[in-house]
């Protein structure tokens, strides 16, 4: 694949990879993907993948809300 496509494509993180990272279980996952409280996943084929750029979003959305509160 050509350098520049590839800086395009997006990451997947599968469901363990995002379960470490947030150190939750399952149900909490899929009750906060279910509440619009997280990034839903994609389905290829018969797995589901989280894109990073997604994650990422929500991660820094949390910093954001942080600093805020702490600049109060």
């Amino acid at each position: 694949m050509k350098a520049n496509m590839q800086n395009q494509l997006d990451s997947l993180l599968t469901r363990a990879e995002v379960l470490a990272f947030r150190k939750v279980g399952k149900s909490k996952l899929h009750a906060d993907i279910a509440a619009n409280l997280f990034p839903a996943p994609i389905k290829i084929g018969r797995r589901s993948y989280f894109l990073v750029s997604e994650v990422k979003a929500w991660l820094d959305k949390h910093v954001a809300e942080r600093d805020k509160r702490l600049k109060q």
